[in-house]
C-alpha cells in the first residue's frame, strides 16, 4: 500500500506541470528571455571611464595634475611664510616692548638700590668727633690724629694707633709701624 501512495503523487504533479504549459501562453522563437543585467553599484559608473585613454594622454593628464598640485603647494607655502613673517614681526614689537618694560623697572629699582645704599653708607660713615678733657682743657681727637701723622712724615698711613697721656701732655703714636710722639 505504501508503493500505491508514492506512486500517485508523482502522477498529480506531471499532471499539473502538463496543464501550467498549456495554460501559459507561447513565445515565439525569435524572442528569447534574457536574464536581467547585475546591477551595478552607482559609484562603479562614475568611476568607470567613457573613453579608453591614451597612454600618452594620460600621461600629460598626469604631469597636469602634478603641475597644478605643486602651484597650490607652492601658494601654501608663500602664504605660510607671510603669516610666519608677520608672527615673527609681532613677537619682536612684544619683545622689545616687554624689554623697554623690564628696563623702566631695572632702572627704578636700580635708583631704589642707590638710595638705600647711599643712606646706609651715610648712616655707616656719621661723622664721630671724640674730645678729650683734662684739667679745664678741651682737645679734638681728628686735631691729634691730623697732628701725629704730619709729625711722621707719612701723608698714606693705613694704620695709626695714638696713645693719649694727659698727665704728661704728650700723645704717643706708632703709624704704620714707626713710633713717635708729640705735645698735646
Amino acid at each position: 500500500m505504501a508503493e500505491k501512495k508514492s506512486a500517485e503523487k508523482p502522477k498529480a504533479t506531471v499532471k499539473q506541470a502538463v496543464l501550467k504549459k498549456e495554460a501559459a501562453p507561447e513565445q515565439p522563437a525569435a524572442v528569447k528571455v534574457a536574464a536581467p543585467a547585475p546591477v551595478r553599484p552607482a559609484a562603479v559608473k562614475e568611476a568607470a571611464p567613457a573613453k579608453p585613454v591614451a597612454a600618452d594622454s594620460a600621461k600629460e593628464t598626469l604631469v597636469a595634475q602634478v603641475k597644478e598640485e605643486k602651484k597650490k603647494v607652492e601658494k601654501k607655502a608663500a602664504e605660510v611664510k607671510k603669516t610666519v613673517a608677520k608672527a615673527e614681526k609681532k613677537v619682536e614689537k612684544k619683545v622689545e616692548k616687554n624689554i623697554k618694560s623690564v628696563k623702566k623697572v631695572a632702572e627704578k629699582a636700580n635708583k631704589t638700590v642707590v638710595k638705600k645704599a647711599e643712606t646706609a653708607v651715610k648712616k655707616a660713615t656719621a661723622k664721630t668727633e671724640i674730645h678729650v678733657q683734662y684739667a679745664g682743657r678741651d682737645v679734638n681727637l681728628e686735631d691729634i690724629k691730623a697732628g701725629a701723622v704730619a709729625a711722621s712724615g707719612k701723608k698714606n698711613a693705613t694704620k695709626v694707633e695714638l696713645y693719649i697721656k694727659p698727665e704728661e701732655n704728650k700723645v704717643f703714636f706708632v703709624i704704620d709701624g714707626e713710633a713717635g710722639s708729640i705735645d698735646l
